[in-house]
């Protein structure tokens, strides 16, 4: 280190002499030194920044890339459909989950009469890029769950999801497109499980941060890989001081357990809940 200072010093000489005098053939070489030393430091932090990650960061590194591939961006009509969002690969016959809440619309009629529609063919985005249609094939707006389903040759790997009871302090990771924002991933710990919410047909684990738009539907996995949940939503309430306006509370967001969709998937698969008013 002391001897490389003295050459820097010594080059910096040359530049203030080279101003008055040519170079002579000893500042030459001291010149090409300096640029050999600045080059193997470079070299160094290059290699350094290439070591290989170790530990946690390490395990979601190799989850990730081996599962982005079976996440996909549902990519919604604005005008039929309220959000764009996520889903997941759920078998091997083209059968993808999400949120119900990403393929309805709810429409006040002139008579002030509420009604709901549902969109039956669907925008999804992969990972790789390629774009298909997606049919939907069932739904549930008690659990906020849908299917959809896409033919599709090369289908990547569906994600496993674990029947496992989660506990309180896991770390968890997620995919999804926040804001649009596609195939990001965050970490969340669980702050409380199989909590009461706003879902009358499933409890839900709290997680700590909200879910910005775009990441519902998403799955929440745990470090093995496997679905724990799916992202629902992030905690609302009432203004007290104005019903009509609703709060945001971005610290804390809502996924529906894993042991939910694997009670629920087949029946949306088989048809047990019915669709009604598709718009084309």
């Amino acid at each position: 280190m002391k001897n490389y200072f003295i050459v820097i010093v010594l080059a910096a000489l040359f530049v203030g002499c080279a101003k008055n005098r040519s170079v002579s053939p000893e500042l030459r070489r001291l010149e090409q030194r300096v640029s050999r030393l600045e080059g193997e430091r470079a070299s160094r932090i290059e290699l350094s920044s290439a070591q290989p990650l170790s530990g946690l960061s390490e395990t979601i590194v190799q989850q990730v890339a081996k599962h982005k591939y079976s996440v996909v961006e549902i990519i919604a009509d604005p005008s039929v459909v309220k959000n764009s969002g996520t889903g997941f690969i759920y078998n091997r016959d083209g059968i993808i989950l999400t949120n119900d809440h990403l393929v309805r619309v709810t429409v006040r009629k002139p008579n002030g009469e509420i009604k709901t529609y549902y969109k039956d063919k669907i925008t999804i985005k992969l990972y790789d890029g390629r774009v298909v249609t997606g049919t939907l094939i069932g739904i549930d707006p008690d659990t906020d769950l849908a299917a959809i389903k896409v033919e599709m040759e090369d289908l990547p790997e569906p994600l496993q999801l674990s029947s496992r009871r989660v506990q309180q302090g896991e770390l968890t990771y997620s995919i999804g497109h926040p804001r649009g924002l596609s195939f990001s991933v965050e970490w969340r710990p669980i702050s409380a499980t199989y909590r009461q919410g706003s879902l009358k047909g499933s409890l839900l684990h709290q997680i700590d941060r909200g879910f910005f738009v775009g990441n519902s539907g998403g799955p929440v996995l745990d470090l093995t890989g496997k679905v724990i949940g799916m992202v629902y939503s992030t905690l609302n309430f009432k203004d007290k001081t104005d019903p009509n306006r609703t709060i945001v509370y971005a610290a804390v967001g809502w996924a529906i357990p894993s042991e939910t969709l694997i009670k629920l998937a087949p029946e949306l698969i088989n048809g047990k809940h019915k669709i009604t008013g598709f718009i084309k």
